[in-house]
């Protein structure tokens, strides 16, 4: 399935204090170094490990890899341990999910209680800790763990220094679409890997997660791009969201081929070629990411998500309450407009039928309902939106539509 993100106009700029701009350090490399200058500086007697939590997506490989490199410059010595293998069975992370993946074409069952740590083996958790504990002081290696749910509860108390690694939701969305997501309790990607596991349970456990995680780290790692991580002290970054929460949030735009129409985004989108055919856009909502212009020449990308640290701020004190985590708002720019000639019937716009609020929790565990509103933003010749579940079989004269609405000059 094919998804763009487009960026044109997105970029945020906020007003941050000068040491939140000389705090970033950008670029691999001086990521990596600063990491490990970290965890050696932070070092003292009963916490001489580090711990690099973060969400899926993340290229776990490769930030071990250049840790390791990063390492041997220096003449240090690299422990790693990989919460992939603290994990239990698959087999038994299977059954797990197996209530949140229903037989429903279209939707799963939300976890609405699950941790990060019900997957984890309690023999191997239980042993990390006693690694951790007995850690003699004065070691001349680095001992890191990494992975999702390196900083659960029973073991944030044992590290010197936390870092969160973020990933933003449309890149995860192509490595689980290409079979290349890594999930819990692996150290490669499941082909297999299906989406409700996602959505309705995996998510879930690492939202929970996170939200500890961001609660208690001392520094947030944007990897987004393996490439280019940005690094920035957990302090610094919560001033960058308080800031970003105050006034409008532009955000990453995406675009996606759909079964009708889309030829007048052609000329919105003309210099990508092929991306003509897109039925829907999407301009706001919380799967979005957004960017961040924290000085001249870095811009951090973020989970729309993490705004959503400030909830009062965005939704007011009755939504976040009723809701919460939740941000009740999706904006999509559909398109309709075909230039051939077609029966009434595709050429039409659909007011799609969808359940309300009630329903889906009372099947899906599911906190709201989906609820639209349509504004005609441009509309052609013979243009019409279909109600109902039966198209007549006569069609109706356009002297007699209503909704007609003729091209503009």
């Amino acid at each position: 399935m094919a998804l763009y993100e487009y960026r044109k106009n997105a970029v945020n700029q906020v007003r941050v204090p000068d040491r939140v701009r000389r705090g970033l350090v950008c670029g691999t490399p001086e990521v990596l170094n600063r990491i490990l200058a970290l965890v050696r500086e932070r070092q003292k007697p009963g916490l001489l490990a580090a711990a690099i939590d973060g969400w899926y997506g993340v290229d776990w490989g490769a930030l071990e890899s250049g840790l390791r490199q990063a390492t041997q410059a220096e003449g240090l010595r690299l422990e790693t341990v990989s919460t992939a293998g603290l994990f239990r069975p698959r087999a038994d992370i299977d059954a797990y999910q197996r209530p949140f993946v229903t037989d429903d074409p279209s939707f799963g069952r939300v976890n609405s209680t699950g941790g990060v740590e019900d997957l984890l083996d309690p023999e191997k958790i239980s042993e990390l800790r006693s690694v951790l504990e007995a850690r003699a002081a004065g070691s001349e290696g680095v001992l890191i763990v990494l992975g999702p749910g390196a900083a659960v509860p029973c073991l944030a108390p044992l590290y010197g220094v936390r870092f969160y690694a973020d990933f933003t939701m449309q890149p995860l969305l192509w490595q689980m679409w290409e079979g290349k997501l890594v999930p819990f309790g692996s150290e490669t990607p499941a082909a297999d890997y299906n989406w409700k596991k996602y959505y309705y349970c995996d998510f879930y456990l690492l939202l929970r997660q996170k939200k500890r995680a961001f609660a208690q780290m001392d520094y947030y790692l944007e990897a987004v791009e393996p490439q280019n991580l940005k690094l920035l002290p957990a302090a610094d970054y919560n001033t960058v969201v308080d800031e970003l929460v105050k006034g409008p949030i532009k955000q990453v735009k995406i675009a996606q081929p759909g079964p009708w129409g889309s030829y007048r985004f052609k000329d919105i989108y003309d210099e990508i070629p092929g991306l003509e055919n897109m039925a829907w856009n999407e301009l706001a909502g919380i799967e979005l990411s957004i960017l961040v212009e924290v000085n001249g020449e870095a811009v951090l990308n973020i989970p729309c998500q993490n705004i959503m640290q400030r909830p009062v701020q965005l939704v007011g004190e009755y939504v976040h309450r009723r809701y919460p985590d939740l941000l009740p708002l999706q904006v999509w720019l559909d398109d309709g407009y075909l230039k051939e000639r077609v029966p009434y019937e595709r050429a039409s716009m659909p007011i799609h039928n969808h359940p309300g609020t009630d329903y889906v929790k009372r099947n899906f565990n599911e906190p709201l309902g989906r609820y639209e509103t349509y504004y005609i933003v441009e509309a052609y010749k013979d243009a019409g939106t279909m109600m109902g579940f039966k198209f007549a079989p006569r069609p109706i004269p356009p002297s007699k539509r209503p909704w007609i609405f003729s091209k503009p000059a």
